[in-house]
């Protein structure tokens, strides 16, 4: 993942790259129930889902605000909102016993 992410910042650090419109879209679901995931899936899925998006928007937001324009999306599901049998991303457990 490090690998990756210097790769898409020095990408990003290009001066020829303007980027007006980001559009955080990637994301990875356990499988298998969130209480039963492995460490090594729970840390896979809070990277791409949560760390991913911030780390896009690190790479991109200071030139947006440089030129004085840009807007961000972050695509996201419910998925993480239903709490059956605990299944689902790391923070389904929480939302379901509040």
């Amino acid at each position: 993942m490090k690998a990756r992410r210097a790769t898409a910042n020095d990408a990003c650090a290009r001066p020829k790259i303007q980027v007006d419109v980001l559009v955080n879209n990637a994301a990875v679901y356990l499988r298998g129930t969130t209480l039963g995931a492995s460490s090594r899936a729970l840390r896979e899925s809070l990277e791409t889902n949560f760390m991913g998006a911030l780390w896009t928007c690190r790479a991109f937001v200071p030139g947006m605000i440089h030129r004085g324009y840009g807007r961000v999306v972050n695509v996201s599901t419910d998925y993480g909102s239903f709490g059956r049998d605990s299944r689902g991303p790391p923070r389904t457990p929480s939302r379901r016993w509040r």
